[in-house]
């Protein structure tokens, strides 16, 4: 550890410029990883392929706008026997930003009021500290901002703690299940005014698929701890994305399994259409879904959005001729991955603004289709079905990678309330018990990670 601190130490002593220092730390699980002295607001990615852990905030430039670009000028120092890794900046856009219902802080309990509070809250993060494990290799990185001067004794302070935690493992995540004291959800009455009103919409032509969102609000009768929540949620779905993040008095947190864009430091791109729903019940439920004329129409609507909003950041792009099936928990989804390779001139979160919100959480086509459901939604989305990822801080003359998930299967928590979404795909010849059904089936995820329902 000693090695270490010598190595903070003389980073500290480097002149004042935008840099990040890279340590190496111990392999450990996601569970030791959490309960490291992270300081809040926390943020998490866990996925298959790696884990991205967060916490406390740099000042950036411009941290109340939306980042158009990967931030480029920070120094990476790689302290010996670091992993190649790169810190990463954080972010976490809202579904609908200009929805002004956004900012609500109401107190009640009502799924027409969910306070999301977002007036405040910057949508990108650079962590101050930062836990990366990819493979057999982990890290631990320091970011410093320009003309930043902090305190060394905190930060050996700081480092020596996170180690320890890191090291040792002192306590477990072990969550006490809540139970529900109250519970407000859309009825299937107002949810068929709500269908009603989208088929009225469908029927004039103008749009082929609008996607309906729906809220469960609940009333526990103790606070859920959101790192609990966030684990429970990634081992009930290990081939999904955990989502964690931080919020002042809350949090986001869920397991996604939708990628909307993953971008190699070369340019490479794959994002892939996720759409056309059926549980995972009954006989031959995945042959009942690749013969559904609705799922089929619905996913092919998906595709062609996609490959468009592609054409204009990629010379090249290629389209799986057929979708495959993808299990995720007690549901199956129609999945057609698409590739292609950025332009020289673009920037990865260029792709981000290009493919939210793509038709398999907004509607088709996507023009004006989040001003529809600002109108006529009966809740604000929040954070819900919008970008959450991470794009790399890059090195002179290299790309930048990212990673950027779709908020789905996803809660609020606010202190002892959770508030649930979950949302299925309109199309003319849609039923509204099925669509209701549908959404049941994607909230039981959420219910099961907040240990409410077996």
């Amino acid at each position: 550890m000693s090695a270490l601190h010598a190595a903070l130490g003389r980073f500290l002593s480097e002149p004042r410029a935008p840099r990040v220092l890279v340590l190496p730390a111990p392999v450990v699980t996601l569970e030791r990883s959490l309960l490291a002295a992270f300081e809040a607001p926390r943020v998490a990615v866990s996925a298959p392929a790696g884990l991205r852990l967060g916490g406390g905030a740099v000042p950036l430039a411009g941290d109340r706008g939306s980042l158009q670009r990967a931030p480029r000028g920070f120094r990476t120092v790689l302290a010996e026997g670091a992993p190649d890794h790169r810190a990463a900046v954080f972010f976490a856009r809202p579904f609908d930003p200009e929805d002004p219902r956004n900012h609500c802080t109401d107190s009640a309990l009502r799924v027409e009021a969910v306070p999301w509070a977002l007036g405040h809250e910057p949508p990108h993060r650079l962590p101050r500290w930062q836990y990366q494990r990819a493979g057999a290799h982990a890290s631990l990185s320091l970011a410093l901002a320009e003309g930043e001067a902090p305190d060394p004794g905190a930060l050996h302070q700081a480092l020596g703690a996170l180690l320890h935690a890191l090291e040792t493992s002192p306590r477990a995540v072990a969550p006490r299940s809540p139970t529900i004291l109250r519970q407000r959800d859309l009825s299937i009455e107002d949810w068929n005014t709500y269908l009603l009103n989208i088929h009225n919409t469908l029927k004039n032509k103008h749009y082929q698929k609008i996607v309906a969102a729906r809220v469960r609000a609940l009333e526990l009768d103790h606070a859920p701890e959101p790192e609990a929540v966030f684990l429970r949620a990634g081992a009930l779905h290990p081939g999904a994305a955990a989502l964690l993040w931080g919020l002042d008095g809350g949090a986001l947190v869920g397991a996604t399994p939708e990628t909307l864009v993953r971008v190699e430091r070369d340019g490479a791109l794959v994002t892939h259409a996720l759409a056309g729903t059926r549980r995972d019940a009954g006989e031959d439920p995945e042959g009942a879904l690749r013969a559904s004329p609705k799922d089929l129409a619905e996913h092919r609507a998906v595709v062609e959005g996609i490959a468009g909003s592609l054409e204009g950041l990629c010379d090249e792009v290629y389209v799986e001729p057929s979708p495959g099936v993808r299990r995720a928990g007690e549901l199956l989804h129609l999945e057609t991955p698409v590739r292609g390779r950025l332009r020289a001139a673009m920037d990865p979160l260029e792709a981000v603004t290009a493919l939210h919100p793509t038709p398999a959480v907004g509607a088709l086509p996507r023009e004006g289709a989040a001003a529809w459901l600002r109108r006529h939604e009966p809740a604000a989305r929040g954070l819900y079905a919008g970008p959450v990822g991470w794009v790399e801080l890059p090195r002179e003359g290299e790309g930048a990678a990212l990673e950027a998930r779709v908020a789905l299967r996803c809660a609020l928590l606010r202190g002892a309330r959770a508030y649930l979404y979950a949302g299925a795909g309109v199309m003319p010849t849609s039923r509204s018990e099925d669509e209701y059904a549908e959404t049941d089936a994607k909230l039981r995820p959420m219910l099961r990670a907040l240990g409410v329902e077996g």
